[in-house]
């Protein structure tokens, strides 16, 4: 961990004397912004390197994110006949599915800390994507089940990580406004959703 103690057009300056660059955008810098090792990347385009440039990244993530949970819907009534599950059955799939998203998010966040906030988001939602394909090769209900399950948890890193990254970017102001944007961001898989019924 370093704590950055000033920026300008030539880098930032972290604790110590360390310089790393350029700084996120002018003035980006805040004395209150503590510096992960996960969340820097030198070689990241430049338009990821400002604040509204990591938002929209992170909004894209959680639409993606969302999108791999919200496509199980569509999918439910294909399962259901190829494996000749009852309704009980296709319910408890989703529900492990969806439920498996919850229950870790504080050791999801705990996790970030330590080995990279947007390394996990992106191997958070590689897991969900992994997950989906597992279940898709399953020929059985159990497995099937079991499969829900373990893709579920990559779920957990989504919310709490990306809330954590845009919160930090903003905290000089504006923070509610980017929040409210990364949030409102579920809204797009809603919409596909209820387009994919019509």
């Amino acid at each position: 961990m370093y704590l950055v103690e000033g920026g300008s057009s030539s880098g930032i300056t972290l604790s110590g004397g360390k310089k790393i660059g350029p700084p996120w955008a002018a003035g980006a810098a805040s004395p209150r912004y503590r510096q992960n090792p996960g969340l820097v990347s030198l070689g990241r385009p430049a338009a990821l390197r400002t604040p509204r440039g990591q938002l929209v990244a992170a909004a894209a993530m959680h639409v993606v994110n969302d999108g791999l949970f919200a496509g199980m819907y569509p999918l439910l009534p294909l399962i259901a006949a190829d494996l000749a599950l009852s309704y009980a059955q296709v319910g408890a799939v989703k529900t492990a599915f969806s439920g498996a998203s919850s229950v870790l998010q504080l050791p999801a966040g705990i996790a970030a800390e330590g080995i990279g906030e947007q390394l996990l988001l992106a191997l958070g939602t590689g897991w969900v994507g992994l997950g989906l394909l597992a279940m898709a090769l399953t020929a059985t209900y159990v497995p099937l089940l079991l499969a829900s399950i373990v893709g579920g948890l990559g779920g957990n890193s989504q919310h709490p990580v990306a809330s954590a990254i845009v919160s930090r970017l903003f905290d000089s102001g504006r923070r509610a406004t980017a929040i409210g944007t990364l949030k409102s961001t579920r809204n797009v898989r809603a919409y596909g959703v209820r387009a994919r019924k019509r």
